[in-house]
């Protein structure tokens, strides 16, 4: 039989998700040209 584990749920919690960072910063971002170039320099 297979254990299932329920994440603690709380009525006052404001989101339903977790935020996506990215979309809390601005377009023109140092944080996200870094972000870029690092994702174009494939290291995974």
């Amino acid at each position: 039989m297979t254990n299932v584990t329920f994440k603690n749920y709380s009525q006052g919690r404001g989101v339903l998700f977790p935020p996506i960072i990215e979309s809390m910063m601005p377009r023109d971002s140092s944080v996200c040209l870094i972000n870029h170039i690092v994702d174009e320099l494939g290291l995974r």
